[in-house]
C-alpha cells in the first residue's frame, strides 16, 4: 500500500539547494506564502480569529448579524462568520499576489537561466533603464534583464491571456514602447520589446491584439505597413534603430525569443526551464492547505472536534516521527505514519467514505503538519537571528 498512494509536491518541504527547488520557491513566493499563513492557522487553530478582522459593515452587508442571532439555536448560523471571514481572507490575499507570480517567474528566468541584472521594484527597473538607453518614463515594464557581457537589454509586457480587456488594454501592451519611439529615444544598445501573453491555449483574440499594437504604433513607425507588421510581429521585427519587437504566446515562444536574442542554446535552455516549469504547474501546498483549512472549519463548527486535534493525539499516543533529511525519506516516514493511524482512528471525523479516500485525507494532514514544523522551524531560526 506504501508505493500506491498519489505522490504529493510541497515545496515548502523541498530542498533549497536543489536548483529546480530554490527556483520554483522564487517564482511561487507569495501563493507559497499564503500556504505558509493558513497552514499556520490552521495549526495554531487560530482560522476563527479571523472573524475579528472583519469590519462593521461586513456585519450588516454579508449578514454575519444577522446570522450570530441563531448561532446558539442553528449550527450553520454558527459557523458563517467564520466561514465568511476565512474565505474572503484567502481569496483577498490570493488576488493580491497572483498577479506578481508571471512577473516572479520571468525574472527568475532572466536571472538564473539568463544571468542578466534584474530588479523586481519598479524605482530600480526604471533607474536601470535610465542608465542604459538615457529613457525616463512614468510607465512601467513587467520585467526588464540587462546582460552586460553583450549590451543587450529585454523589456518585457506579460499577460496572462489576451482576452482580458478591452482595446485600451490590448493597446497598452505598446504604451512604454510607443512613447520611446516618440521621444526618438536613439541608443546605442540592442534593445527587445517583448509582448508576452503567458496562456498559449487561447489565441482567439490575437489578430485584434495585433491589430491594436499596430494601431496605437502607427504613427511612430510609418514605415512599417499594417501587413508586415502583422506578419513580421511573431517572429520579431525591428520597430526603429536598435529596437526590435516580438510577440510572443507561451513560456516556450517566450524562452525561444530571449534564447535567439541573447545567443543561447534554445534545446538546452528549454529542458533546464521546462523542469521548473512543470513543477510550479504541480505543487501542491496551496490547494491542499486552503482546502483542508476549509474542511477543519466545517468540521469543528458543526462537530465541535477537528482532525488537526486528533491528528496531535495520536501522534503523541503513538510517537509518531518524521525523518526530514530529505524529501523522499520524509515521504516513506509519513506512508508509514500513515498505515500506523489509519489503524489507531477510531473518531467518525474524516467526512469521506472510502476507506482510501480517508486514509489520503490522514495523509495530507500529515503532510501539513511536517510542514507546520518546518515553519515552526524557520520562524525560530529567524527569531534566534533577530535577537
Amino acid at each position: 500500500m506504501t508505493n500506491n498512494y498519489q505522490q504529493r509536491n510541497f515545496l515548502i518541504l523541498g530542498d533549497d539547494s536543489q536548483k529546480n527547488i530554490a527556483i520554483s520557491k522564487k517564482m511561487l513566493r507569495s501563493p507559497l506564502g499564503l500556504a505558509e499563513d493558513i497552514i499556520t492557522l490552521l495549526f495554531e487553530n487560530k482560522v476563527e480569529d479571523l472573524v475579528e478582522k472583519l469590519d462593521d459593515i461586513k456585519g450588516f452587508v454579508a449578514g454575519i448579524t444577522s446570522s450570530e442571532k441563531f448561532a446558539l439555536d442553528y449550527p450553520l448560523a454558527s459557523c458563517y462568520p467564520s466561514f465568511f471571514a476565512y474565505h474572503q481572507y484567502f481569496h483577498s490575499s490570493f488576488r493580491a499576489r497572483q498577479g506578481k507570480v508571471l512577473e516572479e517567474i520571468v525574472l527568475a528566468i532572466l536571472d538564473d537561466t539568463f544571468k542578466c541584472e534584474i530588479y523586481s521594484g519598479a524605482a530600480d527597473r526604471k533607474k536601470l533603464i535610465k542608465s542604459l538607453i538615457n529613457f525616463d518614463s512614468k510607465l512601467d515594464m513587467d520585467a526588464v534583464g540587462w546582460r552586460e557581457d553583450q549590451h543587450k537589454l529585454a523589456l518585457i509586457q506579460l499577460r496572462s491571456r489576451d482576452d482580458t480587456g478591452g482595446t485600451t488594454a490590448k493597446g497598452s501592451l505598446v504604451d512604454y514602447a510607443r512613447q520611446m519611439l516618440r521621444e526618438k529615444v536613439e541608443n546605442e544598445k540592442d534593445v527587445l520589446y517583448i509582448i508576452c501573453v503567458w496562456d498559449k491555449t487561447r489565441t482567439m483574440q490575437k489578430p485584434a491584439l495585433i491589430s491594436k499594437c499596430y494601431s496605437s504604433l502607427k504613427d511612430q513607425i510609418p514605415h512599417i505597413s499594417e501587413k508586415k507588421f502583422t506578419d513580421e510581429i511573431c517572429n520579431g521585427m525591428i520597430v526603429k534603430g536598435k529596437l526590435k519587437m516580438i510577440l510572443t504566446y507561451g513560456s516556450d515562444e517566450l524562452l525561444s525569443a530571449l534564447c535567439e536574442w541573447f545567443n543561447e542554446p534554445y534545446d538546452t535552455i528549454k529542458k533546464s526551464v521546462s523542469d521548473v516549469i512543470n513543477l510550479i504547474e504541480n505543487w501542491d501546498d496551496l490547494w491542499i492547505a486552503y482546502l483542508f483549512a476549509s474542511m477543519e472549519l466545517e468540521q469543528s463548527g458543526l462537530y465541535g472536534k477537528n482532525n488537526i486535534d486528533i491528528l496531535s493525539e495520536l501522534i503523541e499516543v503513538k510517537k509518531i516521527e518524521l525523518d526530514f533529511s530529505n524529501y523522499d525519506n520524509l515521504t516513506a516516514s509519513i506512508n508509514t505514519a500513515t498505515n500506523t493511524l489509519i489503524t489507531a482512528w477510531k473518531e467518525d471525523t474524516i467526512r469521506l467514505h472510502s476507506p482510501a479516500h480517508q486514509a489520503y485525507y490522514i495523509r495530507d494532514l500529515l503532510y501539513l503538519w511536517a510542514c507546520y514544523e518546518k515553519i515552526k522551524s524557520k520562524r525560530n531560526h529567524y527569531n534566534k537571528n533577530s535577537a
